[in-house]
């Protein structure tokens, strides 16, 4: 297969959305040492626990035909996929809501550490809010309304951190955090929603009748898909809720800090280019070496966008939290250098794994992320069952995802047609080699420069 030149189009669309992002992830990076002074690690774990419960529910909220959008060739039977994926938000934050009512009218404790009770009844809010911020990215991105979405990007990251310090500093306290993301939702998910209605676009309206239709036909993605998703958020969410369990309050909260500060550029980053690649490889699900080739070009720039800095994390992150978070933080810095390899691994394949719903495989989308969730919620358990030892868990946490990641890689690149042989060349060729330097690099560096 030959490689071809990158679609001219494609790395137009991401290059728009990572200028928002950039923009985007500079806020909180930057202001991410403020809030590590503003708020101490167990603070910062219990809304990680809050957090991990939302956007588990969250996962649900839509039934996953957000990701259908791309399909319909129509814009009116996309535009009916998108009211089915709001309606479906709404009644998951009503039920959530009636579950948080019983609750609180039964005089029932809610499960969790001290503390954790005072954030649960704002899940509605939380689930409803993220929910449809998903489907307002998933109709912007069928409208390649790049631009939006960069903005939309800032708004939601920027705002989420500039709001968290302002209410701590107003007095807010450890609910400033919980606040301060709900406020950056709401800016996101509003101008999306009032551009959309500003737009002046009219169509007739579909009926109830049509969506349902559009439902039956698209059944795959709440039958799979949102399991999958489901899953998918179980494997990164769980583990902290786990952990919670097995460990101190301050190992969650420095997870956490860790986890955040590590994923947050290459998140962001990783989300544009899987927003653009969902779009183009959904147009060119009909031309197999024209999906491949996209397919495999997407896995080289990721490949090549995150060994460097995660390299340096993996072998400078001790020094960097401490010296950029402070001496409370230093920990996190640890667990952050075992978790760079799983990132990497993450940050590489994620974009990639939209092929199971472009080529409706969402069985095995399913496969794949219960093989995750199930051996992410194994490390942590025996690492704290029998292990007894935080930084053991993060060694086996990482090694197992960035594993299972690599598997997945090899299967949904073959199912466009790209050899196993030539992706694990890639991978260990390029991502093995940029390591091995960076070891070396890095035993004199540490010893001569840095003194550690």
């Amino acid at each position: 297969m030959e490689n071809g030149s990158f679609p001219d189009r494609f790395l137009a669309n991401v290059t728009t959305l990572v200028t928002g992002t950039s923009i985007a992830q500079a806020i909180p990076v930057l202001l991410a040492p403020v809030l590590a002074r503003l708020y101490d690690p167990s603070e910062i774990g219990l809304f990680a626990l809050y957090f991990a419960v939302a956007s588990l529910a969250a996962a649900l909220s839509t039934g996953r035909y957000e990701l259908a959008l791309m399909l319909p060739e129509a814009d009116r039977e996309a535009r009916g996929l998108m009211l089915l994926s709001v309606a479906f938000c709404v009644a998951a934050a009503g039920v959530s809501a009636a579950a948080v009512l019983a609750m609180e009218t039964w005089d029932l404790s809610w499960p969790g550490p001290a503390g954790l009770d005072v954030w649960f009844p704002y899940l509605p809010l939380g689930i409803f809010g993220l929910g449809l911020y998903q489907v307002l990215q998933g109709w912007a991105n069928r409208q390649k309304r790049y631009r939006r979405m960069a903005v939309a990007n800032i708004l939601q990251a920027g705002g989420t951190a500039i709001f968290q310090v302002l209410l701590r500093v107003a007095g807010a306290g450890p609910r400033g955090l919980l606040f301060g993301q709900l406020l950056g939702l709401a800016a996101a998910a509003g101008y999306l929603l009032w551009l959309e209605m500003a737009s002046g676009e009219r169509e007739a309206a579909v009926s109830v009748r049509e969506i349902l239709k559009l439902g039956r036909r698209y059944r795959k993605f709440p039958l799979f898909a949102s399991w999958s998703g489901l899953l998918n958020t179980a494997s990164i969410q769980v583990p902290l809720i786990l952990m919670s369990s097995f460990f101190a309050g301050a190992v969650v909260g420095s997870f956490s800090l860790a986890l955040r500060v590590v994923k947050m550029p290459m998140t962001l980053l990783g989300v544009s280019v899987s927003q653009v690649f969902l779009n183009q490889a959904s147009a060119d699900k009909g031309e197999p070496e024209k999906l491949g080739a996209l397919s495999f070009q997407v896995f080289q720039k990721m490949l090549l966008l995150g060994a460097v800095p995660l390299s340096v994390v993996c072998f400078y992150g001790d020094v960097l939290f401490g010296f950029c978070f402070g001496s409370n933080w230093h920990t996190a810095g640890v667990y952050a250098q075992y978790l760079a390899v799983w990132v990497l691994s993450a940050f590489v394949v994620s974009p990639l794994t939209h092929l199971y719903s472009v080529l409706e495989r969402q069985l095995a989308g399913l496969v794949f992320n219960l093989l995750m969730f199930g051996s992410r919620v194994g490390c942590i358990v025996v690492g704290g069952v029998l292990l007894k030892d935080d930084l053991a868990t993060m060694a086996i946490f990482s090694l197992t995802g960035a594993i299972v990641w690599v598997l997945a890689c090899l299967h949904v690149l073959s199912l466009v047609g790209v050899p196993m042989a030539r992706t694990l060349r890639w991978l260990s060729g390029v991502g093995g080699g940029v390591f091995l330097v960076q070891y070396l690099l890095s035993a004199g560096i540490r010893s001569w420069i840095l003194g550690v």
